[in-house]
């Protein structure tokens, strides 16, 4: 998990904020995302221009 917490801490990804699996501990890395977005890192440094997959695929998803 460690090379994951680095890539959320250097804002080159998110956290994924489902129930995760059994056993597996999200706080450090919602921690590290947390930093990442205050200091303006990688992602975050977009502000409002930035969105999440996860918004982009309820806009984007079914549309006809």
């Amino acid at each position: 998990m460690t090379i994951n917490i680095e890539l959320i801490r250097n804002g080159r990804a998110e956290v994924w904020r489902e129930e995760p699996p059994p056993g597996l501990l999200i706080g450090p890395c919602i921690e590290a995302q947390e930093a990442a977005q205050e200091a303006g890192r990688g992602i975050w440094s977009l502000g409002d221009n930035y969105m999440s997959r996860r918004d982009w695929q309820t806009i984007h998803t079914n549309k006809e």
